[in-house]
């Protein structure tokens, strides 16, 4: 069957499940794309002593439509050529509705409609995505046409009364999942395809747990089979056995590894972007009115690349998103001082989740 990517996804240990071999070929929509507005300013040579949104920029318009994205190249807060870091995307989100395949420059390739509320969301292979919905988490086939429903493969349902926001495929053909219920956490590990409980891990610290509702958002597990989740009580990293290892304070979206090390945290309500060391300890924020073209609202899933750059799922649901009028995504410099890449979706600011493709042969590292 030809390819729905053609860019293989990020590689993340224990990670996503790897595109296969035959994701390498053509992108089947590439004649089907839609040409979505955009607002494109290049800056070329700021460096990091000049104030960056003041620089003169050349902008071109284009009437708009799903997408405004603005792209400023050559920008890595050090005055550094930086090409952006990712050469396609998956977004989802609260209100969103939808799961979409974006490209840097606001063109969709294909766009899953009635997806339902997506915290999470992942590429499996050429052909399908995993995301929750609210209540479950789902492998959907995407869909034959540019728009559409999708045909789902299999689907796990969480029990009565809870809900589910955090997903993430796991190596040995497994799906991890952050079950909701009202004094409880369940980590369950899915095995894909039955949906069949492998393993559950049960949370039940009073000090983290806030109900169905808010007790998790996203979840991850370390290639050291940790986990790490957070919800509007706080954050915390516990090991296979459920004992805390680390503690995360004040409500988040999600706890997210960094590249060298260390832990980054969407601050949800809080409006910040949070950084610790691998012992836990604060080394740097980002506030709400920190970066110049870029308010935060209700910080959710967040990026550290390798080079230092942030891509941020900046979610307005709680907010005035139209007054603030703030991007929905957001690249931030290495600095921390200054947008490089932005984009605005419809409706406004319900982009929560997010996960980047890169270039195949960036990604083809074996793993």
């Amino acid at each position: 069957m030809a390819d729905q990517w053609s860019v293989a996804a990020t590689a993340r240990r224990p990670g996503p499940i790897r595109p296969t071999s035959s994701s390498r070929g053509t992108d089947r929509f590439t004649d089907q794309k839609q040409s979505h507005a955009m607002n494109i300013s290049r800056n070329r040579g700021i460096s990091h002593k000049e104030k960056p949104m003041t620089a003169s920029i050349k902008t071109t318009a284009i009437k708009t439509g799903l997408i405004l994205a603005t792209l400023m190249h050559g920008v890595n807060g050090f005055g550094e050529e930086a090409p952006l870091p990712f050469a396609k995307m998956l977004v989802g989100g609260w209100g969103f509705g939808n799961v979409a395949l974006i490209t840097p420059d606001g063109k969709e390739t294909w766009s899953l409609t009635g997806a339902g509320i997506v915290c999470d969301v992942w590429p499996l292979d050429s052909q399908t995505v995993l995301h929750v919905t609210g209540r479950s988490v789902r492998e959907v086939r995407v869909p034959a046409a540019g728009k559409g429903p999708g045909t789902v493969v299999w689907e796990w349902q969480a029990a009565a009364g809870s809900e589910l926001h955090g997903c993430q495929p796991l190596a040995s053909n497994r799906v991890l999942v952050a079950a909701a219920e009202a004094k409880c956490l369940r980590l369950v590990e899915l095995e894909r395809g039955t949906a069949n409980e492998v393993s559950s891990l049960r949370i039940e610290d009073p000090t983290v747990i806030a109900g169905a509702h808010g007790s998790a958002r996203s979840v991850r597990k370390t290639a050291r089979g940790t986990f790490l989740f957070a919800g509007t009580r706080g954050g915390m990293e516990v090991d296979a056995s459920g004992k805390v290892l680390h503690r995360f304070p004040g409500a988040a979206y999600g706890v997210y590894e960094r590249p060298k090390g260390g832990y980054l945290v969407g601050g949800a309500d809080n409006r910040c972007v949070i950084a610790f060391d691998a012992d836990g300890k604060e080394e740097w924020r980002i506030k709400a009115e920190d970066i110049p073209g870029f308010t935060l609202m209700f910080v959710a899933q967040v990026e550290e690349f390798a080079d230092g750059r942030l891509l941020v799922a900046n979610w307005g649901g709680h907010h005035d998103a139209k007054k603030i009028n703030s991007p929905c995504l957001g690249l931030i410099a290495a600095d921390r001082k200054q947008l490089v890449w932005s984009a605005q979706l419809t409706p406004r600011n319900r982009v929560a989740a997010f996960h980047v493709l890169q270039q195949t042969e960036q990604a083809s590292d074996g793993q």
